[in-house]
């Protein structure tokens, strides 16, 4: 269990972007899903998608990175 969401979000965008990947898969939240959506308007990130899929017990936020 993480304590620190937002750190840990983006604590995982940064490890991603030294190892060069191309995309990132996070467990979300609302709050996250808003800071995807201003990394984006900003130009920091590439694109976000949250997964739609059912009988997951919690969605996942893809990030794609530039």
């Amino acid at each position: 269990m993480v304590n620190d969401p937002t750190g840990d979000f983006l604590t995982r965008l940064r490890n991603a972007q030294l190892r060069k990947q191309d995309d990132v898969v996070i467990p979300t939240t609302k709050i996250l899903s808003a800071i995807a959506d201003i990394l984006k308007k900003n130009n920091y990130i590439e694109d976000y998608a949250v997964s739609d899929e059912k009988g997951l017990a919690q969605q996942n936020l893809t990030v794609t990175l530039k």
